[in-house]
């Protein structure tokens, strides 16, 4: 349940075990399981107003953190009994910039490689060397060009270019990093734009936040009525990225290496029959290793040892947090310092 995992990253326990990271390679794939927002404590200066305590109150502002969980996956078998947690900003920065570079990377060799397909070199997508669809170039792994991909993802036309592309990638980071969107609130304060769960937990939105490291979630505004041009200069180019963003929670992702192998060398490629997998691709590492991808088992929940969870209230000091006496009747499942 989601208080499950309220209780587990309140424990403190954040670090996933060495071992547990190094057994997946790039035949393992990730795919999206929920998506759950974490209540927090508002930091000191933000209730010292009675606009925003009153907002607050009425429910029209959150201090909140949103994480994924995922599952990991081999092959058409996903170990289901095992999630893991990371934050929906890495999640989306990382899982998203995956399926916006895909499409580019085949489309980059389709482009320089446009002369095999043209010249009937291709075997009408049933790849070469016995079907294999990787080779290998010493320990990585690489793709096979496929000529029906070209056409599968129109990458002939002409927005399939280098700063098109680019364009995609940085608003990706932008709104994963907290998007700075160039509009004001009803009391003044400066709007930005970021990825939040859906209300469902099923999938991810785009939230307006009144900081800019979107921790304060304003339900006063919403992004689709704010003016574009501050955010972004091409409506395809952002139609592309909220295409990435949903591949993200709706498409299992490979974490298989993007590079793809050159069609010349594909029919006589020996290096074909290695066993091995290859190592994972850097989009897939960066939830471990930058994100801090952790595995739910291996956090302990936050108990007595009477077995009580005591939730955030409780484990805080109830002093003066606001002339309003904040702590009295707000409730929260972690302080903002935990959830980072």
């Amino acid at each position: 349940s989601d208080n499950n995992i309220r209780r587990r990253l309140g424990s403190g326990n954040r670090k996933l075990d060495g071992a547990q990271q190094f057994q997946f390679d790039g035949s393992t794939s990730i795919k999206f399981s929920k998506c759950v927002d974490i209540k927090t404590l508002p930091d000191n200066y933000v209730v010292d107003d009675d606009t925003v305590l009153s907002n607050i109150k009425g429910g029209d502002m959150l201090s909140a953190k949103s994480y994924v969980l995922f599952h990991m996956c081999s092959g058409d078998t996903c170990y289901e009994d095992e999630e893991y947690i990371v934050d929906i900003n890495t999640y989306t920065k990382n899982i998203a910039s995956y399926h916006a570079n895909y499409k580019d990377t085949i489309c980059q060799s389709c482009n320089m490689y446009a002369d095999f397909c043209s010249s009937g070199n291709d075997d009408g997508g049933n790849n070469y060397n016995n079907n294999n669809n990787y080779n290998y170039y010493g320990s990585r792994k690489l793709k096979n060009f496929d000529c029906d991909e070209c056409d599968q993802y129109n990458c002939f036309s002409q927005n399939n270019n280098n700063a098109y592309n680019e364009a995609i990638n940085n608003l990706i980071d932008d709104i994963s990093d907290c998007l700075r969107t160039g509009s004001y609130g009803s009391n003044g304060e400066e709007l930005y734009a970021g990825p939040m769960c859906s209300a469902s937990g099923k999938g991810v939105e785009l939230a307006l936040f009144l900081d800019n490291e979107c921790t304060t979630y304003t339900t006063q505004n919403k992004f689709g009525s704010l003016p574009s041009y501050y955010m972004y200069s091409s409506s395809n180019v952002f139609e592309a990225t909220k295409d990435s963003f949903q591949k993200a929670f709706s498409v299992t992702t490979s974490c298989e290496d993007l590079d793809i192998e050159n069609p010349y060398n594909q029919a006589n490629d020996d290096g074909a029959n290695n066993d091995g997998n290859g190592e994972m691709n850097d989009y897939c590492k960066q939830l471990f290793d930058e994100g801090g991808a952790l595995g739910l088992s291996s956090c302990s929940a936050n108990d007595d040892q009477n077995g009580n969870y005591y939730y955030g209230n409780q484990n805080q000091n109830n002093g003066n947090y606001g002339s309003d006496d904040f702590l009295s009747w707000y409730t929260y499942d972690m302080t903002s310092e935990n959830a980072q």
